[in-house]
């Protein structure tokens, strides 16, 4: 039995979806599959005849009279199972014939062939408003002067219809006549040559359909996200709807595919195929053995890059035991194992029946040092069972109060995927991923789980969507997560990844490229190279030398505004917008975008100004906190004069640009810091860039390499309790992570801005990131040293509220030994 061609299964499903049979039209489309396997084959007339459609049908007794015949008979088959009133228009010739006896209305003739209705038309049979226009020279050929211009294709204008006389005698060239005569037909641009480039044969198809959509009232594509008609597509194909849950639904995932994919016979050499047997839900033949929302990395190659990369870092790992939480298909864990020759490795894998397969042969290696355990490592009590002298036979916790636990473990290594596409959603996180990533950074701090063997290094796979949860590359997204696990962390570096920008907020591309050039220089004085193709997408635009511009410059050159913004205005000037019934709503539409594009510039070129502003004065506060004397007083009055103007200016900007605003002036004030505030801008080297066919599913992932550090001094000490303390004003500071630092404190207690404000010196010092005026430095601008100063000066604070009146004030509800009974929990009563 052979294989089908896909386009043959998609005209054998269409087809079978109308036929009226005794059986629904999943079991005549799994007859007419079995007949079209028998039809391929070198045994047909056997086949054919030995397996039956249902009882009585059509179909069945016509098969066996085409079995010498070609694919199109089979289909011709199929389609004749439908009745007569629901007949296609699909072949011209047959309704043309059965139109002249009056059988079938002229109505419904099809005009698919030029040629043939041009002819006709000359007797008047058929009106000349159904000529179809599809090949512009025939049609110029045959059109007399009744024929209205406008229907004239002007689709191919460059082309002269004669060669010039003048070529032969030394006379105009035949291109510089077409640049002539285009620069005649249309008016002058001022957007380039470009704008006056004829209109390809897929915009002209996408700008009628927004010309339908305009007259209909539709401002989008139906199923369609906006903004994402003019894209340049060449083909529009319609295929089969899929069930909207493949995964729950056994009936529509056999047959929801178009291609047969049975189980691999060696799934641990064909991980790719064995995969798409065992996810379900998009092959035919496929089984669902376990999560389908979990990504695994499939590439070999990508993965020694990225342990070429590491390699400096894990020479001092090898031979230590490692620790892997849901290896998935075990490329990666492989790898690292022939890399690092542990002398354990424990595979913690929940979805034991679909990834055994490919896990099962590592273990059988002989003297193979895997231990493969069914459960899931991310369910703590799970992991705490292997966390034991049987399953680390070389791992000791040292007691609590043992400098060992505040020293890095170079004898244990933990690896986990923690990938899902879509997210998935956990008991009040937005993703499990998440929640996960939270509890490693927390068990940092408290020892628990591994770290109780010491500060011991993860390196985690996640979705490439949630990598800014621990490392922002921008100040809109520097919550409480990404501060605690910066203080937590000595480096959190981006390993590889799609090297993407993926979250709304991006900072400007100048600033972003200013960061990338410096790591560009620290990898090249380490000697640290990256492979062909690797290059991130920075790395490509600086090697490239393309020109940087400002974020409010480069907005317009988003594909979904500039691609249909320059189809439209090539269409007015060629004059192809007045053919069209929707020209006017076009052109209306063409206007709006035109002052949109505008206005948006102005203000990107105001705001760019009011940026660059901000940075002469944030060099200025620094140069003059240097220096004293009389000229140093006059200076600061000139700069406070033309801060104060600032302001005013800033003032008059919209509440929507104001947010823009802020975050490009944090910024830049955070990549001005030594080092800088963000660990995205503290890294060693530019992330390996990976594919999106290097996984499975094809969606990328990211590696994070997080190396814990030990804690503060002040939080050591005492443990947990002054650790509660930064706890508490974290979590009231990022409530509301763009408010001031003066609002934040005001926030903590009644008392607390009047005592921070005078102990604190780091917050209003601009060599260090501070301002003088604490209204003006919002808090996710605070740098680690400068949490570590308010969490000393709080401790010193007389006045203080006890940890119990915290957790009252953060909505618990606790049991206070110092409470009088007759007083209540309110705040102040409980005593210092």
């Amino acid at each position: 039995m052979v294989s089908v061609p896909p386009l043959l299964m998609f005209r054998i499903y269409k087809a079978s979806r109308f036929a009226q049979l005794r059986t629904p039209a999943s079991s005549a489309f799994i007859r007419y599959f079995h007949i079209a396997q028998a039809l391929l084959s070198t045994r047909v007339s056997s086949a054919i005849e030995s397996g039956k459609g249902p009882r009585g049908s059509p179909g069945s007794k016509k098969v066996p009279d085409i079995l010498e015949k070609d694919t199109d008979a089979l289909v011709g088959v199929i389609e004749n199972d439908v009745p007569k009133k629901r007949t296609s228009r699909k072949k011209t010739e047959e309704l043309s014939e059965e139109s002249k006896d009056g059988t079938v209305p002229k109505k419904r003739t099809r005009r698919k062939k030029t040629e043939e209705i041009v002819e006709a038309s000359a007797d008047d049979n058929i009106p000349k408003k159904r000529i179809r226009r599809k090949k512009t020279e025939e049609l110029v050929e045959s059109a007399d002067e009744k024929t209205p211009k406008k229907r004239i294709r002007r689709k191919k204008i460059e082309e002269p219809a004669e060669e010039p006389a003048e070529l032969s005698s030394g006379g105009t060239a035949p291109t510089e006549q077409r640049t002539r005569q285009k620069k005649d037909d249309a008016p002058p641009s001022d957007a380039g040559e470009e704008a006056d480039e004829a209109l390809t044969h897929s915009e002209i198809i996408q700008l009628e359909r927004l010309g339908s959509m305009l007259t209909l009232g539709v401002s989008k594509v139906p199923g369609k996200k906006s903004g994402k008609l003019f894209v340049g597509r060449e083909k529009h194909e319609t295929y089969p709807k899929e069930s909207k849950s493949p995964a729950t639904n056994k009936k529509s995932s056999i047959h929801s595919g178009f291609l047969d994919h049975p189980r691999p016979e060696d799934p641990y050499n064909d991980i790719e195929g064995y995969m798409k047997w065992a996810m379900g839900g998009k092959y035919f033949g496929a089984r669902l053995l376990g999560d389908p929302k979990r990504m695994n990395i499939i590439s070999e190659g990508a993965c020694d890059d990225i342990l070429d990369r590491l390699k400096p870092s894990l020479e001092k790992l090898k031979g230590c035991d490692v620790i892997d939480l849901n290896p998935g298909t075990g490329v990666w864990s492989s790898k690292l194992h022939d890399f690092l020759k542990p002398r354990t490795h424990i595979l913690m894998e929940p979805d034991h029946k679909l990834y055994q397969p490919l896990l099962q042969p590592l273990v059988d290696v002989p003297g193979s040092t895997y231990k493969l355990i069914p459960r899931s490592g991310i369910v703590w009590g799970h992991l705490e069972s292997v966390m034991n002298p049987e399953h680390l036979p070389f791992q000791v916790a040292p007691s609590r109060g043992d400098p060992l636990l505040e020293q890095p473990n170079n004898t244990l290594l933990v690896t986990a995927n923690l990938a899902y596409n879509p997210k998935k959603p956990y008991r009040g996180f937005s993703s499990l991923t998440q929640m996960v990533l939270y509890q490693f950074v927390s068990a940092m701090k408290t020892h628990a789980l591994f770290q109780k063997y010491g500060l011991v290094r993860l390196l985690v796979w996640v979705n490439d969507e949630e990598k800014s949860l621990v490392l922002p590359r921008n100040m809109s997204y520097r919550r409480k997560a990404a501060v605690e696990a910066g203080i937590m962390c000595s480096k959190i570096e981006e390993v590889a990844s799609s090297t993407e920008e993926t979250s709304f907020w991006v900072r400007e591309e100048h600033v972003s490229l200013q960061g990338t050039r410096k790591v560009m220089e620290k990898m090249k004085t380490k000697g640290i190279h990256t492979p062909a193709g690797r290059e991130s997408t920075a790395m490509q635009k600086l090697n490239s030398n393309q020109p940087i511009v400002s974020l409010f410059n480069d907005w317009t050159e988003r594909d979904s505004f500039m691609n249909e913004y320059r189809v439209l205005e090539r269409a007015d000037k060629l004059g192809y917008l007045d053919t069209m019934k929707a020209g006017e709503a076009i052109r209306a539409r063409f206007k709006v975008m035109r002052w949109t594009k505008l206005s948006r510039q102005n203000f990107g070129q105001n705001m760019l100004a009011l940026t660059n502003e901000y940075d002469y004065l944030l060099r200025a506060r620094k140069a003059l906190a240097t220096r004293t004397g009389r000229a140093v007083e006059s200076q600061l009055k000139a700069l406070a004069a033309r801060e104060a103007d600032w302001q005013v200016r800033v003032g008059k900007i919209s509440d929507a640009g104001k947010t823009d605003f802020r975050n490009n002036c944090e910024n830049r004030a955070a990549m001005s810091l030594d080092p800088p505030l963000l660990l995205w801008d503290r890294r060693d080297y530019e992330p390996l860039k990976l594919h999106k066919h290097e996984f499975f599913p094809q969606k990328e992932m990211c590696l994070l390499d997080l190396q814990p550090q030990s804690l503060w001094p002040v939080l050591r000490e005492k443990f947990p309790d002054n650790f509660d303390v930064l706890e508490y004003i974290l979590s009231s500071f990022y409530t509301l992570m763009s408010q001031s630092v003066k609002s934040g404190l005001m926030g903590l207690v009644p008392g607390a801005y009047e005592w921070i404000d005078q102990e604190c010196k780091i917050m209003k010092d601009p060599l260090r990131g501070g301002n003088p005026d604490l209204d003006k430095l919002s808090v996710r601008s605070l740098t680690d040293e400068m949490l570590e100063e308010i969490v000393i000066a709080w401790l010193k604070w007389p006045f203080r509220p006890s940890k119990f009146e915290m957790l009252s004030r953060m909505g618990s509800s606790v049991y206070d030994p110092d409470q009088d009974p007759d007083e209540g929990v309110y705040l102040g009563t409980g005593g210092a």
